[in-house]
């Protein structure tokens, strides 16, 4: 059987709804937003829409006219992580690191061979607020996590996925301090190599800056990335105050998890 034959468009339909409602952006949203974000026939999209809100994964406002995620979405996480045990330890770990840490807490994976998704958050002790949610997506060669991720592939396989990016050896440009080349990002990962962490600043969020430990598996392929997130920038103490605490969780996480991973 091939690929094509076991792909519904139907089903992949509904799943990018979701996925959609569950962006900061789009989080309330009408049928023809949705139906243009994600270039949906507005027929076919009402119908799927309404098949969702029917078994509650979606709910409708009457008087704004939009579409948000229902209460089932939420039941189908919990559930999850009831599963997929070493999802709650992480969580566990990552409130635990907080208070030591003081700053937001994200941990990512990967989806494919294009992009990353926030897979937990803890929020930092700041007043300051950076915004970041469970479920959100981005390119899988940026910022600190991004890269932390790529540097621990295969060579060749990083290789692949930034050709995929690429035009003429030129990056897409995504805030004021985003790596511009293959060559100069290669350069990046090798460095991400040997110093066991990645740091970002202004790379693909304007502001925002980032350092990222990878946390791996049984087989010794990198799983998830552990990042910090903060705005502005260190001085060089508490930049490597920052990074030693990282690395330290993102040991305890891989020692908690590469039993059940």
């Amino acid at each position: 059987m091939t690929k094509t034959e076991n792909f519904i468009p139907s089903v992949n339909s509904a799943l990018r709804v979701l996925e959609l409602l569950m962006e900061e952006k789009y989080q309330s949203a009408t049928l023809s937003e949705i139906s243009i974000a994600l270039s949906i026939n507005i027929s076919t999209c009402l119908r799927i829409l309404k098949t969702l809100q029917k078994k509650h994964f979606v709910s409708y406002d009457e008087q704004s006219k939009k579409y948000q995620l229902g209460f089932f979405p939420a039941l189908v996480g919990d559930r999850a992580k009831e599963i997929n045990n070493y999802l709650s330890i992480i969580a566990n770990q990552l409130s635990e690191a907080q208070s030591d840490i003081k700053h937001m807490l994200l941990l990512s994976q990967p989806i494919n061979d294009a992009e990353m998704v926030y897979v937990a958050k803890e929020e930092s002790q700041s007043l300051v607020r950076l915004t970041a949610n469970v479920g959100e997506k981005f390119p899988i060669i940026v910022g600190a996590m991004g890269k932390c991720f790529m540097a621990h592939l295969p060579q060749e396989k990083a290789e692949d996925i930034l050709k995929n990016f690429a035009a003429e050896n030129k990056l897409p440009h995504y805030a004021e301090n985003s790596i511009a080349t293959i060559d100069a990002y290669k350069k990046e990962i090798e460095k991400i190599r040997q110093d066991r962490f990645s740091e970002s600043h202004s790379e693909y969020i304007p502001g925002v800056s980032a350092i990222a430990c990878p946390i791996f598996n049984s087989k010794k392929e990198v799983a998830f990335i552990v990042g910090i997130y903060f705005s502005g920038s260190l001085n060089h103490l508490e930049k490597q105050e920052l990074v030693e605490k990282l690395q330290k969780l993102a040991d305890q996480i891989t020692g908690s998890v590469s039993v059940f991973i």
